[in-house]
């Protein structure tokens, strides 16, 4: 059902054939993040005032509209905010879920900012 969503969301964006189905898993949180980087725990707390932590399993569904696995920014609830870390801009295509464990696609920063459209650019990863 997730995967259909995000189809119905990115078809807006005539993006929606771009979505790919991966041989392995992929998985991206709300906040948007480099996958190669960390969140830095002091600056998670400085921004959001209060600790970091993970959304029970139980409850990831109810509260994005997807699966563990396969959490993106596309086909949320309106109530839910995106947030993307800097680490993002260091790549000019970044590959973010699309609603299930095996699918995501490559867009752009500017195309991901464009239809996502309700998000705030913060700065919570560690350095390297």
């Amino acid at each position: 059902m997730s995967v259909s969503k995000v189809t119905e969301h990115l078809k807006k964006f005539n993006l929606d054939k771009d979505i790919i189905t991966l041989d392995s898993l992929s998985a991206t949180v709300l906040i948007v993040m480099s996958g190669d980087s960390k969140v830095d725990n002091h600056k998670y707390k400085t921004y959001f005032g209060k600790k970091a932590k993970m959304v029970p399993a139980s409850d990831v569904e109810a509260l994005t509209n997807h699966p563990v696995g396969g959490v993106c920014p596309f086909g949320v609830p309106e109530n839910v905010k995106i947030y993307f870390d800097e680490s993002l801009r260091h790549y000019k295509y970044v590959y973010p879920a699309c609603g299930f464990i095996n699918t995501a696609i490559k867009i752009s920063i500017e195309d991901l900012e464009m239809v996502v459209g309700n998000y705030t650019w913060i700065d919570v990863c560690k350095k390297d």
